[in-house]
């Protein structure tokens, strides 16, 4: 399966899928030290050792230092148009992207890998990329001056991550390219920076993972590491019950042979709950969520990011809160241990500390800069006289410390039974046979997941003489504890990671297991861990491993890429094409639920010109479940749940899931329209984000309100900056659909929009729009169906309206060939069932379906708006052929 979808048997000739993106540049030229196009001047005053040449219309650039041969240096690059509106996408953590907006360049945050500038005068874009250089030895990254700077210049920072590895010279290290259109000159221009970086193809040259068709159920959420057997067989059992049939199941974090290092094994696990209470303090969490208890608010406080875990009590939270509140889980990826609470549990041992001694550090790291004194005291103190003490509190408050013992499954997998046992450090489990039951149950695809590494913490000293591993103790970068100092007191800092440097024999040993037990892919998480751990080098090695294990092991390219935000990665994606879009969806934090839709949509701006973004799993039952769902549907990627058992709402799962388990899945990457793309959603008080996606045979706009809440980089974490942000409009049209304007070629174009169940015809469809207005949490979908006419009569079919992406349901249709005199007819497949929306200028004389001669087929016509509703019945095969007589 290619990057787009084959076609389907019927198209009509204008309206099938999207438009093949031709990409007119904006021609550049390095001319005395600045970059320059026709509209001006782009990049101003580069440094005098810089050397640029042209490139498929833009400019490569090569830098040199003046100092000799570094690891690690920075330059000034220059100045940018002024004003210029920007799109920035940069790290926030080591493994994950958050976008950020501005018009100076001084604004651009540290760690910017994507920066996106819109040119004066409506000239176009131009797009800034920070390469892989030197062979894909020295990672680059782009940051501003700071705000206020006097000088306000766009800086480039060099690293290869490895103290040995040293250069003067850094040959194609940035690119820029310019164009009249978006989304053609980001996929050019990300293309071309994947090849000369580290061989990553475009998405529509890679072979897409089948499952991602189908609906899935993961189990992280619902078990945690307490994953066993049976929950997974109930879970499956749970939404096949309600008529929901997943397609594939990821077995995540928690079937594996792990523990902690040999000194701390036995020691058991560190019960949270009592210590957890100290930590509560009034926020704006309480005001969304009354139900929970301080232990709970303070759990959902520690939710904001993915380094460590804190299972026991957040399961036991989680469920509470279902049961409670109708929220859902907490998140994927476990609570924050940040440094201000836990180098005061270190100095009190398991007992309660006072809360107000913990808003006190917390407040004073808060309101710190990276280099202040009290950051580098912090950092001294956990690096040097509290490390073991936090080693030992590691071991036992979280699983990132463990390390791989074996590679097969841990005891828990013995049976199919409830196991008597829920360590992960007892061996003797059998993936195989809990696989064919799952199989046996009707689900296509079984997925594992496990770290780049192997695990967290990478290989046991017993696993790693097997595999020649050695403890590799990071040295986080200054430009990473810049960013977020809580990098130096992390797991993988403190205790190390135990890797071998070739990871080729333990890739293939893992697969092979895995394989043998009958799963069909893997969701390999932690990736750019290794970043941290060696560099570009060391990550493009494991990368290149991976993918090369996955094609043997797991033949059509089944693999989820996660925690990999970083170019190390990203640039390395030659032959993979799914990845997760953002950090995790957090249920229990209400300051996250918006933003992880922004930051969804945005990142796919530049990653969805190298996988088909993953917007991650969500919680059919939760305040914000319609909200994301919405967001799953345009997004291009699969769409799944981790719902606990029994913890369903089906009546939204329908909306999304066929029959049969399969979705109808966009045909292009869900991202922002050109008029979002400069534009802060979360934070301006004024603009809907809008996403856009194509369908078969026309397009999709969702809709979003997600003012009011966002991740804050000054905080390091989401923040809710409005707790009352305001109902907002806006227009939506064709021309949000890049190409749709140019396909329709000013013919009519129906929009259908679910929030109100309105078709509007758009007579003039380059210059009408419809209007949509939405609620702070707010959403809707716009379906877009261009009018095609036959001998006197108009006709567009929408899709089926009890489906969410209402026009993924059509996947093709045509005018019937019918002699001159003959009245017209047309021909429509159809995937699903319901009712199907159709605009005709005048009523059908007879409906049929040509596979079916004794179903009849009933409709409704509304001579006064045009919408024709034909009852689409549940047949044994889930596409089918409407016939249409006029």
């Amino acid at each position: 399966m290619s990057g787009t979808r084959p076609r389907p048997k019927h198209w009509t000739a204008g309206t099938s899928g999207p438009v093949p993106y031709v990409h007119q540049p904006l021609p550049l030229a390095f001319v005395n030290g600045s970059v320059v196009g026709e509209a001006g001047p782009i990049l101003q005053g580069l440094p005098s050792t810089a050397r640029g040449s042209e490139l498929e219309g833009g400019v490569l650039l090569s830098l040199a230092s003046p100092d000799g041969p570094v690891s690690s240096t920075s330059f000034r690059l220059g100045k940018l148009p002024a004003p210029s509106r920007f799109l920035a996408l940069g790290l926030t953590s080591v493994w994950w992207m958050t976008p950020a907006w501005g018009s100076c360049a001084s604004w651009v945050p540290l760690e910017t890998q994507f920066l996106l500038l819109e040119l004066p005068e409506g000239a176009g874009c131009a797009v800034l990329l920070p390469l892989l250089s030197n062979h894909g030895t020295f990672r680059a990254s782009l940051a501003g001056s700071g705000p206020g700077s006097e000088d306000p210049a766009l800086h480039l920072h060099v690293d290869s991550g490895d103290a040995g590895v040293m250069t003067q010279t850094w040959t194609d290290v940035f690119y820029i390219a310019a164009g009249k259109e978006v989304y053609p000159l980001v996929d050019a221009a990300v293309a071309t920076a994947g090849r000369l970086s580290g061989g990553a193809r475009p998405r529509t040259s890679k072979a897409v993972p089948d499952f991602v068709d189908t609906f899935g159920w993961c189990t992280w959420d619902a078990f945690y590491y307490d994953v066993t057997p049976a929950g997974i067989l109930d879970g499956v059992q749970a939404l096949q019950v309600g008529g929901i049939n997943p397609g594939f199941v990821i077995i995540d974090d928690g079937w594996q042979h792990t523990d902690v290092d040999v000194p701390y094994r036995g020691q058991g696990t560190l019960v949270c709950r009592g210590w957890l209470e100290g930590l509560a303090e009034p926020t704006g969490i309480q005001e969304h969520h009354p139900g929970l208890d301080p232990s709970e608010l303070s759990v959902a406080e520690f939710l904001d990011a993915p380094e460590h875990r804190m299972d026991e009590p957040m399961r036991e939270l989680q469920h509470r809160a279902e049961e409670t509140s109708m929220q859902a889980s907490t998140s994927g990826r476990g609570g924050l241990l940040s440094v201000h609470r836990v180098v005061r549990k270190i100095q009190g041992a398991a007992s309660a500390v006072p809360g107000a001694l913990f808003r006190g550090l917390k407040k004073a790291v808060d309101a710190s800069s990276a280099d202040s004194w009290f950051v580098r005291a912090v950092i001294w103190l956990v690096r040097g006289p509290l490390r073991p003490a936090l080693l030992a509190f590691y071991a036992k408050a979280t699983n990132h410390g463990q390390r791989l013992l074996t590679v097969k499954a841990n005891s828990k997998f013995r049976g199919l039974g409830k196991p008597r046992s829920l360590a992960l450090n007892e061996a003797g489990g059998k993936l195989g046979p809990v696989v064919d039951k799952i199989k046996d149950m009707g689900v296509r695809h079984v997925i594992a997941w496990h770290a780049l590494c192997g695990f967290w913490g990478g290989l046991s000293d017993e696993l790693g003489e097997q595999y020649e591993a050695e403890l590799i103790m990071p040295d986080p970068p200054a430009n990473l504890l810049a960013l977020n100092p809580e990098t130096a007191w992390i797991p993988p800092s403190v205790a190390g990671v135990r890797i071998p440097r070739d990871p080729t024999a333990l890739h293939t040993d893992m697969h092979a297991y895995l394989a043998g037990c009958g799963v069909d892919g893997v969701k390999v998480d932690v990736q750019s861990t290794l970043g941290l751990l060696g560099g570009a080098t060391l990550a493009g090695a494991y990368n290149d491993s991976l993918e090369a294990s996955v094609a043997r092991h797991f033949p059509g390219n089944q693999l989820i890429n996660c925690m990999c935000h970083s170019t190390v990665n990203l640039y390395r994606f030659s032959q993979s094409n799914l990845a997760r879009a953002s950090d995790d969806f957090w249920p229990l934090i209400p300051a996250s639920h918006t933003a992880h839709i922004a930051n969804c949509a945005y990142n796919s701006a530049f990653m969805g010109a190298l996988v088909v973004p993953d917007f991650d799993m969500f919680h059919s039952r939760h305040p914000a479940a319609l909200m994301h769902a919405t967001a799953r549907v345009v997004s291009g990627g699969p769409v799944y749940v981790s719902d606990r058992p029994g913890a369903h709402d089906f009546d939204l799962l329908r909306r999304i899931v066929l029959r049969d388990g399969s979705t109808l899945r966009t045909l292009s990457p869900g991202r922002p329209t050109p008029d979002s793309l400069f534009a802060d959603v979360c934070r301006d008080g004024k603009s809907l984000l809008k996403v856009q996606s194509w369908n078969a045979t026309g397009a999709v706009v969702a809709a979003f309100n997600l003012q009011g809440a966002a991740y804050d980089r000054s905080r390091r974490a989401f923040h809710v900056h409005d707790a009352s942000p305001p109902r907002l409009t806006a227009g939506v049209g064709v021309h949000d659909v890049p190409g749709l304007a140019a396909r329709c070629s000013g013919l009519p174009v129906i929009a259908y929009c679910d929030a109100d169940e309105e078709l509007t015809v758009l007579r003039d469809s380059d210059a009408e729009e419809v209007r949509v207005s939405l609620t702070a949490g707010g959403s809707c979908l716009v379906t877009l169906a261009p009018v095609l006419a036959a001998g006197g009569v108009s006709l567009a079919p929408v899709g089926l309206v009890n489906m969410l992406n209402v026009g993924g349901a059509v996947l093709g249709w045509t005018w019937g060939a019918a002699a001159p005199a003959a009245a017209p007819s047309a021909e429509i497949r159809v995937r699903g069932s319901g009712t199907l929306l159709c605009w005709a200028s005048r009523e059908p004389a007879r409906l049929s379906l040509p596979a079916s001669a004794s179903q009849n087929l009933t409709w409704q016509f509304d001579d006064q708006h045009g919408a024709l509703r034909i009852t689409i019945p549940d047949m044994p095969d889930i596409e089918q052929d409407i016939c249409i007589a006029f």
